[in-house]
């Protein structure tokens, strides 16, 4: 399945499951609910409109709790300290002492704004060909939903 945010290439229900490549926030939404939907159906329930509409305010719920952990840690202060210097050599000699972990990096990118920073990615996309969705393939997904 392809859309504008997700590519998923296999099915999560299957035991290889799928590869997910997301390409922003909407993705990843969506794949948590492909993923809440497929472990549901896995244990033999019946995705109804209502049981989609109750998988999708779940989501939403988990993603707005941990929006706010996030938040509310912040970025490091020593990741503070280094985006406040001005001198090349201060910040060599910063940087010789300084550990920056995984969950550092996550926070400085998630809670940018709060020192005034913005934050963008930009990934190129390539999808070989022999994996392109052609129009047979989306009239195959329509007639298997």
């Amino acid at each position: 399945m392809r859309n504008k945010h997700i590519t998923r290439f296999g099915d999560p229900t299957t035991i290889s499951g799928a590869l997910y490549f997301v390409t922003d926030q909407e993705g990843v939404f969506q794949m948590a609910i492909d993923m809440e939907s497929a472990r549901l159906y896995e244990d033999g329930v019946i995705i109804t409109p209502s049981m989609r509409s109750r998988v999708v305010d779940r989501t939403k719920r988990d993603q707005m709790i941990y929006h706010s952990k996030i938040t509310q840690k912040g970025i490091s202060e020593s990741l503070k300290v280094l985006l406040n210097i001005d001198r090349k050599s201060d910040v060599e000699k910063f940087c010789r002492k300084l550990s920056v972990s995984e969950i550092d990096l996550i926070l400085l990118i998630h809670n940018c704004s709060q020192i005034d920073f913005t934050h963008q990615t930009k990934f190129p996309e390539y999808v070989p060909s022999h994996l392109e969705i052609t129009t047979d393939d989306e009239d195959e997904l329509k007639k298997a939903m």
